[in-house]
């Protein structure tokens, strides 16, 4: 009889802390809000980029409207829309670098599978 109780006390505790470990689904969520935070930076730079792109555009187009005798104004448009698309080329740098971190926290997920 006392073996029984400690045998029953003994699986009892052994089902409970079997019980404590994180279940896989949490693990999973959590990498993956993991993976979601990482991608904020890459979300923040849509807006910016896109503004840079249209100003580029813009650029673009007074930069063809003019004539050759303007040569001193589409030297200035064209040295800003440079200076423009640096900025950008940071900027997608950027958003590279945290897509890549994102895709990091996203293959260990996958390989918890």
């Amino acid at each position: 009889m006392i073996r029984f109780k400690w045998g029953l006390i003994l699986f009892l505790v052994s089902i409970l802390l079997s019980g404590c470990g994180e279940n896989p689904a949490e693990s999973v969520y959590h990498q993956l809000e993991a993976a979601v935070e990482l991608e904020i930076p890459f979300e923040q730079q849509q807006a910016p980029l896109q503004k840079a792109e249209l100003r580029e555009n813009e650029l673009f187009e007074q930069i063809i409207g003019l004539g050759m005798d303007e040569y001193e104004e589409i030297e200035t448009l064209a040295n800003e829309a440079l200076e423009s698309a640096q900025a950008r080329e940071a900027m997608l740098q950027l958003e590279k670098e945290s897509i890549e971190e994102s895709f990091e926290q996203f293959q260990k997920v996958k390989k918890e599978d």
